[in-house]
């Protein structure tokens, strides 16, 4: 994995880079890069892992994997270390949808909080026949036009088989006054979860004197310079977010999204060009992360044969919805 879970590429500087045998040459991804790279490999069937701003997800794009976030608080981490206990989440990554659903239904199993069905999915009600489809178009434009076009056709065809109804386009982050665009998004998630790293690890770290490897080194640095000031004014932010993004789900909708925004980088890619592609990432992954909402991320695209993931964000406790319409959206592709 990758160090202390802090990173989304899978490259560790003390033990080397999981294979991802969907994209030879390229990174898994992390921090979930060992169970990724097992499945994608087929030496496994199913992998657990933990996910605070996108280390199941970005595998599960990376490697091809059926992927998923669970909502925050609905299973316990009794057992795990969380980077950032505000945000970690378990996830599940798996090489196809109906094993991925099974698995979800035994890790939700007597969950905290229950289930909340989307309209069509396990005993939701409503007169509507499928969930609300809203696209994030701000976070479709943060990946790269290749990715985006794959990615918008999948949609496509997602919405045609009648598993989700209609899109309706959006700018999810341009609604909310001093918060405007996912970068500013980004920044609150960065904050706070830096903060809550360095509380975990930052005593522990100074005492041992731990040699870290680089990007890890340098997000540990940042994050001892959060103040509690910074952290509580981006703690607002976040509240402020959470409930823009629930309001704007209601009871009955999903959120359209990349995954990432585009096919795994190469192996080795220099520091600034990684740097910039982990902040479109993490402007992608933190939607989740900062509405502590389940996300699902589908292996429906390619590009370059090498494969992207197209996620669904839904409404707290709709990870079982989810784990169903993804289920029913690989059996309508193609």
């Amino acid at each position: 994995m990758d160090e202390l879970a802090y990173a989304l590429s899978g490259e560790n500087a003390h033990y080397g880079t999981p294979l991802n045998a969907a994209a030879p040459g390229r990174v898994p991804g992390g921090s979930t890069s060992g169970p990724a790279s097992a499945v994608a490999a087929g030496e496994a069937d199913l992998g657990l892992g933990t996910d605070t701003g996108g280390s199941v997800r970005v595998p599960a794009s990376y490697c091809g994997l059926w992927g998923l976030r669970t909502s925050h608080g609905r299973v316990p981490l009794l057992g795990a270390r969380a980077l950032a206990p505000s945000f970690s989440t378990a996830g599940l990554l798996a090489p196809g949808a109906p094993l991925l659903r099974r698995a979800g239904a035994a890790l939700l199993a007597g969950a905290a909080g229950g289930a909340a069905p989307l309209p069509g999915c396990g005993g939701g009600g409503g007169a509507q026949r499928a969930p609300r489809l809203l696209v994030a178009s701000d976070a479709f434009g943060l990946a790269l036009p290749e990715a985006e076009s794959a990615l918008r056709a999948a949609l496509t065809a997602a919405s045609a088989s009648g598993a989700l109804e209609a899109p309706e386009e959006l700018d999810v982050g341009a609604s909310l006054e001093g918060l405007t665009g996912l970068g500013a998004w980004f920044d609150v998630f960065r904050i706070v979860q830096g903060w809550e790293a360095w509380s975990n690890y930052g005593g522990w770290m100074t005492e041992n004197d731990l040699s870290l490897g680089p990007g890890v080194r340098e997000r540990f640095q940042l994050a001892a310079k959060i103040s509690q000031e910074e952290r509580d004014q981006a703690a607002a932010q976040r509240a402020r977010i959470r409930a823009h993004l629930q309001q704007l789900l209601g009871a009955d909708a999903v959120l359209a999204l990349p995954s990432a925004p585009g096919p795994a980088p190469p192996l080795g890619l220099p520091g600034p060009a990684l740097n910039d592609w982990r902040s479109r990432v993490m402007s992608l992954t933190c939607i989740a992360g900062l509405g502590a909402l389940p996300q699902v991320s589908m292996p429906v695209a390619r590009v370059d044969g090498l494969p992207v993931g197209l996620s669904l964000i839904g409404p707290p406790g709709s990870d079982e919805s989810l784990l169903e319409l993804a289920e029913r959206i690989q059996s309508a592709a193609p």
